[in-house]
Parts: C-alpha cells; sequence; structure tokens
C-alpha cells in the first residue's frame, strides 16, 4: 500500500496497466452505442474487475449521463454496473421503435452540402437501426441511397447497375458525376410552338370574319361607284 501524508491507496494488483486512452467520455448527448464499444474493449484489454470498471465508466461520464448515474446511486446505493448499464441504454440507447426508425429511413433525403460519403453513411446507420434483424442492411440500404440523393440522375445511373454495396453505388454514382463533365452539351432544339385544335379554329373564324368585311367593302365602293356614274353631270 503506498501512503502519504495526504492519501493512501492500495498498491496496483500483478499485471494492471492504467488505461491509456483519455479520450472517452460520455455527455449523453454523442452516440451511446459508440462510447460502449470503446469502454467495453478498453475494459477487456485492461483486465478490470467489476469494481474497476464501475469506477472508469463513473469518470468517463459527463454532463447529462453524469446527473443520470448521480440519481440512479441515490436511488439505489449499491446498484450494480450491469444495471447500470441496462438502464443507460434504456435512457441513451436506441429504444425507438422499429416503426419510427423504419419511417425515418424511408423518410431521408440527401441534405444540401452534404457529400455522397456522409450521405451514404447516413443511409447505413438508418437502415441499421430501422431493420436490426438483418445481418446485411445493404440491401435495403442502396434503394434509399439512390432515389433521396441529390443528384437524381447519378442515382439512377448507380440504380440501374444494380449494385450489390453502398460503397459501389457510390463509386458508380461518381463515376457518373466525373464523366458528365466531359460530355458533350446536348443541342439546343428550336422551341415549336404547338397549336391546339382550338387556336386553330379561332383563327380561321378571325380570318373569315376578315375576309367577309374586305368583301362587303369592296362592294360598298363599287356601289358608291356606280352611283357616282349614273349621276347626270
Amino acid at each position: 500500500m503506498n501512503c502519504d501524508k495526504y492519501s493512501c491507496a492500495p498498491s496496483p494488483r500483478p499485471g494492471y496497466r492504467k488505461p491509456q486512452s483519455r479520450e472517452l467520455r460520455y455527455d449523453g448527448k454523442s452516440s451511446w452505442k459508440a462510447f460502449l464499444h470503446k469502454f467495453v474493449r478498453l475494459a477487456r484489454s485492461q483486465q478490470w474487475t467489476e469494481v474497476e470498471q464501475h469506477d472508469q465508466f463513473c469518470f468517463a461520464l459527463e454532463g447529462l449521463a453524469s446527473e443520470y448515474y448521480t440519481l440512479l446511486l441515490e436511488i439505489d446505493p449499491g446498484v450494480r454496473l450491469g444495471a447500470i448499464l441496462r438502464k443507460f441504454e434504456k435512457r441513451f440507447g436506441s429504444s425507438a421503435p422499429d416503426l419510427t426508425h423504419q419511417l425515418n429511413f424511408q423518410s431521408a433525403v440527401q441534405n444540401n452540402g452534404e457529400s455522397l460519403h456522409q450521405w451514404s453513411d447516413r443511409v447505413l446507420t438508418l437502415a441499421t437501426r430501422a431493420f436490426p434483424q438483418l445481418p446485411d442492411v445493404h440491401a435495403q440500404a442502396i434503394p434509399r441511397l439512390c432515389c433521396g440523393a441529390e443528384d437524381k440522375d447519378a442515382g439512377m445511373y448507380a440504380l440501374d447497375g444494380q449494385p450489390k454495396t453502398v460503397e459501389e453505388a457510390v463509386d458508380r454514382m461518381q463515376f457518373y458525376q466525373h464523366s458528365r463533365q466531359f460530355r458533350s452539351p446536348l443541342p439546343k432544339h428550336e422551341v415549336v410552338r404547338t397549336v391546339t385544335l382550338e387556336e386553330d379554329q379561332a383563327k380561321c373564324v378571325e380570318e373569315g370574319k376578315s375576309n367577309r368585311e374586305l368583301l362587303e367593302l369592296q362592294n360598298r365602293v363599287q356601289d358608291l361607284e356606280r352611283a357616282l356614274w349614273s349621276v347626270p353631270l
């Protein structure tokens, strides 16, 4: 046991190693699943006992997560780490019904300024949450990736190629976008005005009316000329 005037701490057991990661933090807002994966692997690599795991878990908490942990201890001071992790999973994990995740997945579209790789990562995340029972979600993710892409032409081109993975679909979309830059622009076709049947009929009526008016005017002029010639000098 190592003691000084301020503290007295037990000596570390043989083989014990201090944690190498100082960035393992959880504030209740970031991904709980990502934090838990890191924590479990770190605990295994350091060979922590249950008490040490509980201590390190406590030290890693910040903000809202730390407040929730304190509340659990106030309710049950002797609560074990396993029970705490289950409560954290329910509180901060993905606990929404599958239907909600599926609706979010089906309505997802690429945001303005979001790169293809960022969009594909988000689609895979949404697909994993929407279909947790499937070992491979690429079959569901690929159509959403292509149909929800900001570049619809590139998305349809990728989908027509029947890609097997999301990465392959992204590659096809990027190929289409790059090759489009080197293609010649399509010729501009002259815009032809389409005349409907009603317009044709109206035009004919107007032309017929004008012809009748002209004919009547000509007849009146001829009548006037005959009248003038018939006047005795």
